[in-house]
C-alpha cells in the first residue's frame, strides 16, 4: 500500500462538529476544472495514487468530509490528450462526502476558514480496495437504483457526495485507470509523421457519471452531469 500524507481536522460550526480529512502537498500533479457540463480532473499517475487514496477513505469514513485543494493549480503544459474547454472556469477544490453525513455546501466556506495546521498522519489505499466491480453499469439506469454519485459546487469546490457503495464502485473504475493507463499510453504514444516534435497521446481516461434524472433538469439548478478524470502523462510546470 502506498501511503499518502493528510493532515485531520476537528472544527466545530453551530451545532456541528466535522471531521475534515486534507490531502497534504505530495507528488503528482491534479488539477479539477470546470468544463461546463461535466468537470475535468487532470492527472499524472502519482496524482492519481493521491486521488485513490482519498477516495478509498471516502467509502471507509462516513462521518468525516475529503478535502483536496486543488485551486490555483496550473494545467499541463504541452499537449493534452484531449480539448480543453476555453471558456472553462478556474480550478476547483475537490470535497468527497458520504450522503449520510448531510453536509450542506453552502457550509464549506466557514468550515474551509477555520481548518488549521491539523494533524498529520498518513493513509494510502489497501490492496484489496476496490478490486471487485459490483455490477453497477448493468443497474445504473433503473428506476429503483439509488447507489449513484451526486455533484454540487459551492465556494469554488465541486462536493462528490454518495454512498459506500457509489463510492466503491467508481473507485473500481480509478483504480483500473491508474492500473492501466501508463501501459495504454505507451502502447498507443507515437509522433506526427508530419510533424515528428510533436507528440500524439492517447486519451485515457474515466467517466463518472450522476444519475441521470439529475442532469440536463432545465427547470432546476444546473447540476454537473460527470466528473471526467483524464490521465495527463507528460505534465511538466
Amino acid at each position: 500500500m502506498e501511503e499518502q500524507p493528510i493532515t485531520v481536522h476537528r472544527i466545530r460550526s453551530g451545532a456541528r462538529e466535522y471531521r475534515v480529512v486534507r490531502s497534504a502537498p505530495g507528488p503528482g500533479r491534479l488539477v479539477l476544472r470546470d468544463e461546463h457540463h461535466w468537470m475535468t480532473l487532470y492527472a499524472d499517475r502519482p496524482g492519481l495514487a493521491r486521488l485513490l487514496a482519498l477516495w478509498s477513505l471516502a467509502a471507509r469514513s462516513p462521518h468525516t468530509l475529503l478535502y483536496l485543494p486543488l485551486r490555483g493549480r496550473p494545467m499541463p503544459d504541452g499537449p493534452l490528450p484531449g480539448p480543453v474547454s476555453e471558456a472553462g472556469q478556474p480550478g476547483l477544490d475537490l470535497v468527497l462526502a458520504h450522503h449520510s453525513l448531510g453536509f450542506r455546501p453552502s457550509a464549506w466556506k466557514e468550515v474551509r476558514a477555520r481548518l488549521g495546521p491539523g494533524r498529520p498522519q498518513r493513509t494510502g489505499t489497501p490492496d484489496t480496495e476496490f478490486t471487485v466491480r459490483s455490477g453497477r453499469a448493468e443497474r445504473f439506469h433503473h428506476a429503483e437504483f439509488r447507489d449513484h454519485l451526486h455533484f454540487a459546487t459551492a465556494a469554488g469546490t465541486l462536493f462528490v457526495t454518495a454512498s459506500a457503495p457509489a463510492f466503491r464502485d467508481a473507485g473500481a473504475e480509478l483504480r483500473s485507470l491508474l492500473a492501466d493507463a501508463p501501459a495504454v499510453h505507451h502502447r498507443h504514444y507515437r509522433r506526427h509523421p508530419d510533424l515528428p516534435e510533436v507528440p500524439v497521446y492517447q486519451h485515457v481516461c474515466v467517466e463518472l457519471s450522476t444519475a441521470p434524472t439529475r442532469h440536463g433538469d432545465l427547470h432546476g439548478p444546473f447540476l454537473p452531469g460527470m466528473l471526467h478524470v483524464q490521465y495527463c502523462p507528460e505534465w511538466a510546470y
